[in-house]
This record gives structure tokens, sequence and C-alpha cells, in this order.
């Protein structure tokens, strides 16, 4: 008979026959629930032995609590009941139960069975600096291999990450995002996800069409809120007021048909009016005599 007092939530959960999922929130009582289902299925009427028991948490400090109290209760069992050869039993086996992380439980499964996993026997768990120095070998290989290969897209790197001059900055970046999917249930479908924003296909709400939107439209707004203002100061010059007029309906065509390609969703068309516009350099003067100015 267990000394704490449980609720009958937790009684159910301690009585129940079938696999269960206890979720309740911390320090509602979930590890004495499952010390007391872990007693009862070592002293019920059809107990297993406690070196059957595999239990398995997060972290060594809840394995240690867990073992811990799992002991303490066997030992107050044993005291109630002297006499009872199974709790006797259950006692000295209890050490040998599988009560551990989950890394500590698939290190041990790999050990015994390193020959079906193409392992050596003496295999040895690397800790974060040995990961360090391989991670670092592994993409000093890789880059080696894409500077000879392919030259020009590796330095289209460098610059789009603005780290031209060193790749450290690049392997600190790769290194980020491989350890970031290893903490994610399936890091290739992550690692796939990531191109997704980077392909090529039409789509009006894809992050790279709306980005490029913006940015255009955000051109075309400069171009019209330059245009008018240099409307207005035309009428105050008195040096070269024709050619600065001419330069105003010049880029009056420029913008009517940056507007017309950003409607049509022609990206190039845009970027080749937009980038092949030469500005006129054009000296101006005011009609109270001031000294002329590039306009």
């Amino acid at each position: 008979m267990a000394i704490n007092k449980f609720t009958d939530s937790q009684q159910s959960a301690i009585d129940a026959k079938c696999p269960i999922l206890v979720s309740a929130a911390a320090g509602s009582g979930k590890t004495a629930v499952l010390t007391e289902r872990v007693i009862k299925k070592l002293t019920g009427d059809n107990p297993i032995d406690a070196d059957k028991l595999l239990i398995v948490t997060f972290t060594n400090a809840a394995a240690f609590e867990m073992r811990s109290r799992i002991e303490k209760r066997l030992f107050e069992e044993c005291a109630k009941y002297p006499d009872n050869k199974n709790l006797m039993r259950q006692k000295h086996l209890i050490g040998s139960a599988d009560i551990c992380t989950i890394d500590s439980f698939c290190i041990n499964l790999v050990r015994e069975n390193f020959e079906k996993c193409g392992v050596e026997p003496n295999f040895k768990v690397s800790d974060g600096n040995d990961m360090k120095a391989t991670c670092n070998l592994v993409l000093t290989e890789i880059i080696d291999e894409n500077v000879l290969e392919k030259r020009d897209l590796y330095d289209g790197l460098l610059e789009l990450l603005g780290c031209e001059y060193d790749d450290t900055e690049l392997k600190s970046i790769i290194e980020e995002i491989y350890l970031f999917s290893r903490q994610i249930p399936f890091p290739e479908k992550f690692l796939d996800n990531l191109l997704i924003p980077y392909r090529l296909e039409f789509n009006p709400s894809h992050p790279w069409y709306i980005a490029a939107k913006e940015l255009a439209e955000n051109y075309v707004k400069a171009i019209s809120d330059n245009l008018s203002d240099m409307a207005d100061c035309i009428a105050d010059m008195s040096v070269n007021a024709d050619k600065c007029d001419g330069y105003v309906k010049k880029l009056g065509v420029l913008l009517f048909g940056l507007e017309g390609s950003l409607n049509h969703f022609d990206w190039d068309e845009f970027r080749d009016k937009l980038f092949g516009f030469v500005a006129d350099k054009i000296t101006i003067g005011s009609k109270d005599g001031k000294a002329g100015e590039d306009f």
C-alpha cells in the first residue's frame, strides 16, 4: 500500500493494465505516479522482474531521482513484509534495471549490437570538442571541392553572406544550420524546405516575389517623388532650364515604362530599364544669381 494519497486520476494511472500517456504540469505528481505504477508491477499477482524494466528520462538527474524513489519504495515494502521472497528478490534486481537517459540507452543498445550497426566494439561517444573538430574538417573538405569545381557559385555565396575575405563565417553559418537541424524530428525534410523560398516558379505569395515587388514599388515611388520635386524647381531656374525640362520628361518616360513592367510582372524588363537609364548631369542656376549646381 502506498504512503502517498493519490487522486482518482492518479490512482487510475497506477492501476491501468494497458499502456498509458500521462500529461501533467510540473510538480503535479507524475514521478510519484510512475514510481507507484512500477511498484505495483513488481509486487502484483504476476510480478515482473525489476531487471526487465526500461525507464527512460531526459536528464541524469531525473534518472537518479527515479531510481532512488523506486528503491525507497521497495525498501518500505520489504520492511512491512520481511518474509516476502519476491520483494527481497526485486530489491536485489533493481540495481540492474535500465533506468537511464535516452542517450545512455541508445549507447548501450549500440554496444550490445555493434556488429549489426557496423561499428567497432570499442567505439566512444564524442564530446562537443571532438564533434566541432570533425565538423570543421568535413566543412573544409566540402568547401575545397566547391572552390575547385564551382568557383563562381562559391564566390557568389561568400559575397551574399558578406564573408568574401574569410570563409570562417561561412563555416559558422553552415554549422549552425546543421546543428539546428539535428534537434528536430526530420532534419532532411527541414533542410530540403530551406530551398523552397529560392525556387523560381511564379507565385504571388512567394516570399521572394513579395520582397522583389516591394523593392520595385519603392524604386518607382522614389522616381515619382523626385520627378515631382524636379518639375517644381524648373520654374525658378535661370540656367539650362530647357535641358532640365527635357531630363524631367526623360524621367517621366522611364517611370511610365517601369510601371508597365511592374504591372506585367516582367522583372527582367524592369531591371533592364532601371539599370539601363543614364542620368544626365546638368548645371543649373537660380534667378537670384546664386552659384550653379548639378541638377
